[in-house]
């Protein structure tokens, strides 16, 4: 008896001290970023089979239309989506919201303008929408960048109501040109 309970202490101290031990932890495997796909190759492909796309806002539903472009070796370089409302507020929603989200992705306002600090919200946007030049913003982050524009204008068609165009665009600076693309020296 006295050597089973021997041999068992022993086995134990041998196990333990080989890691068989139930508290042994392992690290869990992590992507790198040579296996992630790039930002822009993510949203191509999100949005690849799409024409149009509903965009909801609490103040109304809005119509997208959906535009991948390509670079000369077929790789997306950037993601534009495009629309028009008479319902100022819903674009003015939308917009911002999507500015937010972009900041939160980590895109920076590099022109310094007023969209540098905090989130977007819609009193940011209004006094420019209904101006001559419209609201534009500017947002990079590396070689991403991002473009929200709103525009108005006057629809002279059979309803007479003001009209409000908008697009967002995500491309990537890198992807222009493509792989035969050199730099200009000017």
């Amino acid at each position: 008896m006295k050597k089973l309970t021997l041999i068992s202490i022993i086995v134990f101290y041998v196990l333990i001290g080989s890691g068989y031990s139930q508290n042994k932890q392992t690290k869990p495997i992590s992507k790198t970023s040579s296996t992630s796909k790039p930002e822009i190759d993510k949203l191509a492909e999100k949005y690849k089979d799409t024409t149009y796309i509903t965009l909801y806002t609490s103040y109304d539903e809005l119509t997208g239309f959906v535009k991948i472009n390509n670079n000369p070796d077929k790789k997306p370089q950037e993601v534009i989506i495009s629309g028009h409302s008479t319902n100022k507020n819903a674009v003015e929603e939308f917009i911002s919201d999507v500015i937010s989200k972009k900041k939160k992705q980590g895109y920076a306002d590099t022109e310094n303008s007023f969209v540098s600090l905090g989130p977007m919200t819609m009193s940011d946007i209004e006094p420019y929408v209904d101006s001559p030049d419209g609201f534009n913003c500017i947002l990079k982050k590396g070689n991403m960048y991002f473009i929200a524009n709103v525009k108005a204008y006057d629809d002279f068609g059979e309803n007479r109501e003001r009209m409000y165009t908008f697009s967002i665009e995500t491309g990537d600076n890198s992807r222009k040109g493509g792989k035969n693309a050199t730099n200009f020296d000017f």
